[in-house]
């Protein structure tokens, strides 16, 4: 991990970025996509300052909008502004409903019922939570142990659950 908190990793998105600029006629998704990565690998890595100082890695590229609601969703629930990741997030699923080609609607459903929890509106959280376990992870399976860590801290803002057989789950 020292190779990511050491900045090797963001190096090499600092890199991509102009390919993706210079692409993006062909691709217009590649620079969202790098920014939705960067923000969910910093997230991981506890490397939250950048996210907070808001970057913008597109430098005039068309605004991948659905990208750029996802990376704001995720930095808001990085620092607990919950009401606002909810409806960053929010308007990222209505988009990705309609074209999913990236396969990221578990994650950002996961990733929104936990805003909506705890931003106080259990019975969305709970219709949001229903709607994941029919969504299919297809490219997201990646990121299914995330998925499931996120379901899991949704249920424990709504205190639902079993608090032992819900960890259990998540460790099989």
């Amino acid at each position: 991990m020292g190779w990511v908190r050491g900045g090797g990793l963001h190096a090499r998105r600092d890199r991509r970025v102009p390919a993706a600029v210079a692409y993006s006629e062909r691709y217009r998704w590649g620079v969202g996509e790098i920014a939705t990565i960067d923000a969910l690998i910093r997230l991981w890595s506890g490397d939250l300052r950048p996210l907070a100082m808001a970057e913008d890695p597109e430098g005039g590229a068309p605004l991948d909008r659905v990208a750029a609601q996802v990376a704001r969703g995720i930095t808001g629930i990085a620092f607990g502004v919950w009401s606002q990741a909810a409806t960053d997030l929010r308007a990222a699923n209505a988009r990705l409903r309609v074209d999913d080609s990236r396969a990221l609607t578990a994650y950002t459903t996961a990733a929104e019922a936990l805003a909506v929890a705890a931003s106080g509106t259990p019975r969305a959280a709970h219709h949001l939570l229903d709607q994941l376990g029919a969504v299919p992870l297809r490219a997201a399976a990646a990121l299914e142990p995330e998925i499931r860590l996120t379901r899991l801290d949704a249920l424990t803002w709504l205190h639902d659950g079993d608090p032992a057989a819900e960890p259990a789950a998540l460790a099989s």
